[in-house]
């Protein structure tokens, strides 16, 4: 079960995903795989908590972003460092200059009962300079 709303944004997308999930799993991949076919974002940018199947999962949505492209997109992924932000929980994404927020997965494709709110502007909760600063602790 996919967030529609959700998808029809991403696929809409034309400047950014970024998807900060301190628990992103195979049903996030899932859930986002087919909207990336269709996005236009140039800037995509997962932060997840740590997991073995990080690299093969970045491949799957690369391949699927790039499937009928001339110009090839990369997907940047990195760990997410629990000691640096214990605080999270939640999960958000921001596509283009929306914020969304999950319960569970981002995308909507968790199995249990959750919500989901969104879009919300992205600039009124200084989302992007959020994001920029845990995309840069997890670089150090």
């Amino acid at each position: 079960m996919r967030l529609v709303a959700f998808e029809t944004a991403v696929m809409e997308a034309r400047r950014r995903l970024l998807v900060l999930d301190p628990h992103f799993d195979q049903v996030g991949v899932r859930a986002l795989q087919d909207a990336l076919e269709y996005s236009q974002a140039d800037e995509i940018r997962f932060l997840t908590g740590q997991t073995a199947d990080m690299t093969t999962w970045r491949r799957e949505l690369e391949q699927q972003i790039n499937l009928y492209r001339t110009d090839h997109r990369v997907v940047h992924w990195r760990k997410l460092r629990g000691k640096s932000f214990p605080f999270l929980h939640d999960r958000f994404a921001v596509v283009d200059d929306a914020l969304w927020h999950f319960g569970a997965t981002v995308g909507g494709g968790h199995s249990g009962v959750n919500a989901a709110s969104g879009p919300w502007p992205a600039a009124d909760a200084r989302a992007v300079d959020f994001f920029a600063e845990c995309w840069r602790v997890c670089d150090e």
